[in-house]
């Protein structure tokens, strides 16, 4: 081959190694599997500190390797994108790939989190916390980003099927964590749930605090709802807390 020759005279002859470079490059359009050009281009990109070119050459390498050995290639690639080159959208390219390989990969997830979050990609973000979620090593890890998850449900995504389910989550490793107790409250209402509402104050022994939310909604809250939460406080009123006056008048309101 012509750019084979050309590349060694200007190797071994001229030393001229911005052209070796050219012709090495044109090879490997040609010859992507070239092992003379690409063993060159790396010293090469390497000694110039051409990082991303060095990323592409890395790139096709990884695409020639078997599907079952790529996993270290591709986070060798993904680390390096990272502390050389820099820009967020190499970096997310590449520790996306990652994940393809390894889900639940700690470093890849802990930067994309910070990438999505900077891009202010909720939905994206929101997948990563659940991955930390699942994939954390002890409770007080999975607690920190089932918050996390939780709040970009109720806050960025708006997603309440998945908040509540976040927030669930969370109550299931610490049943005191205040901020889960309040949001799952407000969830519940906002949603109409009302059963689990009432499991929730159940559980807790709060019947009283649950009739003043209910009493809340049948006053303010909407006309949907009104009826039935007026005859669900009276009927509290009357067998649980057994205030017969107050259970009247809840009966005359209905």
């Amino acid at each position: 081959m012509l750019y084979l020759e050309a590349a060694d005279l200007y190797t071994t002859k001229f030393s001229n190694a911005a052209e070796a470079v050219k012709c090495y490059e044109a090879i490997l359009a040609l010859d992507e599997g070239n092992a003379t050009a690409i063993d060159f281009l790396r010293q090469s990109y390497e000694k110039r500190r051409d990082w991303e070119k060095l990323i592409k050459l890395k790139e096709a390498e990884v695409e020639r390797t078997p599907e079952s050995e790529r996993a270290a290639k591709v986070i060798d690639v993904a680390n390096m994108a990272a502390t050389k080159v820099k820009k967020p959208e190499v970096m997310t390219f590449w520790w996306e790939k990652v994940l393809q390989y390894e889900p639940t990969h700690e470093m890849a997830l802990a930067e994309l989190y910070k990438l999505y979050e900077r891009n202010k990609e909720w939905d994206k973000l929101a997948d990563i916390a659940s991955r930390q979620a699942d994939a954390a090593p002890d409770d007080k890890a999975r607690a920190d980003a089932l918050q996390r998850l939780g709040l970009l449900y109720t806050e960025k995504v708006e997603n309440s099927a998945k908040a509540i389910q976040a927030w669930q989550r969370l109550l299931a490793i610490d049943e005191n964590n205040r901020r889960a107790q309040d949001a799952l409250k407000k969830l519940y209402v906002t949603e109409g749930r009302w059963e689990d509402l009432e499991e929730f104050y159940r559980s807790r022994g709060k019947i009283d605090e649950y009739i003043r939310v209910l009493e809340r909604e049948v006053e303010a809250g909407s006309e949907q709802f009104r009826l039935s939460l007026a005859m669900k406080i009276a009927v509290l009123y009357r067998d649980e807390i057994q205030k017969a006056d107050r259970a009247m008048r809840a009966f005359e309101k209905v």
